[in-house]
């Protein structure tokens, strides 16, 4: 079972089809973070060991990068949980995006994918 923090863009009626597969969902809004920035989302995300689910490709992306960047030039071998970017849509489809990663086997830690339905496949970021 997977551990999944959604953004502020991800569909709340997301969270009981996770949990009917016993994922465990934590959203922005359980934890009043709606308005905390990108970067606040990931350490939130972080300290929740939870893969941080989205919609926002360009913020996050960027976060994740600059992530890496950080800890390289601190020397710290800081690691994520991941972030997987979704596009957007109802909440089977998203659940069912979910699904398709995870049964993926892809690694996840420190990674940020994004998901491209028409080729089903997920694309490093």
């Amino acid at each position: 079972m997977a551990i999944f923090y959604l953004d502020n863009d991800v569909s709340a009626d997301l969270i009981t089809l996770l949990a009917r597969d016993r994922h465990t969902v934590i959203t922005t809004r359980q934890l009043g973070l709606t308005t905390n920035n990108d970067a606040a989302q990931l350490l939130a995300a972080v300290q929740h060991q939870a893969t941080l689910v989205t919609h926002n490709k360009r913020d996050f992306v960027l976060v994740h990068k600059a992530w890496h960047a950080l800890a390289s030039y601190w020397g710290h071998a800081d690691r994520h949980p991941g972030i997987l970017i979704l596009p957007q849509g109802d909440p089977p489809q998203l659940h069912q995006y979910l699904t398709a990663f995870l049964g993926s086997s892809l690694p996840l830690e420190n990674q940020c994918y994004e998901y491209r339905p028409a080729s089903g496949s997920q694309t490093p970021r």
